[in-house]
Parts: C-alpha cells; structure tokens; sequence
C-alpha cells in the first residue's frame, strides 16, 4: 500500500508541476523530474537505483537533453574510480585486513586511554579515506564498545569515543577522491587528479581531527587518565591477504601519479 502510494504522489506531483508550475516550460520540466524523483526517494517505493535511472530516462523524454547528453556521465571516469575504490574496499573487508589495521593502530597505546582514543579516531580516519563512512563506523565501533566496556565508562566516556568514531569516520572520508562519493563528484568537475584532491584533503583532515577530539572532550570532560587493555585479535593472513595488500597499494600509487601514468600511455 505505502508502495502504491508512494508511486502515485510522485506520478501526480510530476503532473502538476509538469503543466500547472507557474514558470518556464523549461524550468517546469526540470522541477517536475526533480519533484519526481525527490518523493520516490524518500518514500522508496521504487529501488533507489531505478529511481536514479529513470532520471535521464525522463529528461530524455522531456527533451531537456538528448540521449548521448543524458546518459554519458554514467560512463564518466569517476564512476570507475567509484566502482574501483568500492571493490578494494570490499576486498580489505573480506579479508579483515582494514580491522587488522586498526587493531595495530590501536595497540601503539600501551594501555593509556587518553592515547588509545587519539589512536581510536586516527585508525578510523585513516580506514575511512579508503572505505566508507559508513562501514569505516560500523567496523570500529565494536572495538569503541569493547574499550569502553573494559574500562567502565561512565555516559560520558562512551559518548565521546562513540561520537569520536562516528565523526573521524566524516573527516576521515575527506582526505582522498574514493573516501566519499561527493569528493570524486566535486574533483571531477574542478579537473583535480587523485593526488590534487589529497593536497587539499590531508591538510583539511590534519587539522579537523585534532578539533574534533578538543570539542568532544571539551564538551563530555571523559575521565582519560584511566588504563585500557585493548585484547589482541589474532586475524589469519593467507596468500589472498597479501594480494590483496599489493593489489591496494599498486592501485594507489597509480592513483597518486596518475596524470604522469596518464602522459606516459
């Protein structure tokens, strides 16, 4: 029913908008598509993906654009980067090796909490400019709960390593083109490589993370003179693991030099 009522408010909005929007032929096929789109969306009586598609299929049949126009930015170059950095990032999942990571982040603390934090917000920094946010956050927030478990944390302890994680996982996602979608989106549209975006976004990164721990422990005050044991986590390394590792760091470094691998082809 929720389904059937979603797709009828889009179909009627569009209508109205369509012909009744008292502007611009033009304008008004835009706002329709837009409208259209925006309630299939937030209702999800369509799959998101069909909803996307059916965007240029619309604008086509509007006339705003013609086929070749409509669709070639689904064969951009950006979206392979996405569909690259998606599959590396699956691949580290698959085989622990982005939890590997941050469980050797995080055992560089030598049982201080106050360091443990620091190293907590780092490690899902850094985990978060290769994957993302979201499954950087989900990834990391067993071991946040884990500390907070061993050390007793009272409300605001927790609150400030859960709100850590959550926020790192943002700042982190700024520092590379595949940490966040809307970074590929905007560099694609400015003419920044791989390594001009990082030039940007390490130093945004640099300065963000060290805020976002001041004003979280400005506002909660966490008690972090207290020990933490963070318990080692054995993970089992194969061959895959490490061709995993090498496939990763062979395609960021042609990441990072590819406008001089792209003047040498």
């Amino acid at each position: 029913m929720k389904r059937e009522a979603g797709i009828s408010l889009a179909f009627f909005v569009f209508m109205l908008t369509l012909f009744f929007f008292p502007v611009e032929v033009e304008v008004r096929k835009g706002l329709a598509i837009l409208f259209f789109a925006a309630i299939l969306w937030i209702s999800e009586a369509l799959p998101l993906a069909v909803t996307s598609l059916s965007i240029p299929v619309l604008a086509v049949l509007l006339g705003i654009l013609d086929v070749k126009s409509a669709f070639s930015s689904f064969a951009h170059p950006i979206i392979f980067l996405f569909f690259g950095g998606f599959a590396l990032a699956s691949a580290l999942t698959k085989y622990n090796l982005d939890r590997v990571l941050a469980f050797k982040i995080v055992s560089l603390s030598k049982g201080s909490l106050f360091w443990t934090s620091i190293l907590l917000f780092v490690a899902t920094a850094f985990v978060s400019m290769w994957i993302s946010n979201t499954s950087t956050t989900a990834m990391m927030l067993p071991l946040a709960l884990g500390i907070a478990g061993a050390t007793s944390a009272d409300r605001r302890l927790r609150s400030f390593l859960l709100l850590g994680i959550a926020y790192s996982a943002s700042v982190g996602g700024i520092g590379t083109l595949v940490g966040s979608p809307p970074n590929g989106i905007t560099a694609a549209n400015l003419g920044l490589s791989f390594l001009d975006w990082m030039e940007f976004g390490l130093p945004t990164v640099t300065v963000l993370l060290p805020l976002l721990f001041l004003i979280l422990y400005l506002y909660f005050k966490p008690d972090l003179r207290r020990k933490v044991t963070v318990e080692e986590v054995h993970f089992s390394l194969g061959k895959r693991s490490f061709a995993v590792l090498a496939i990763f760091a062979f395609t960021v470094t042609l990441w990072l030099f590819s406008r001089k691998v792209s003047g040498f082809l």
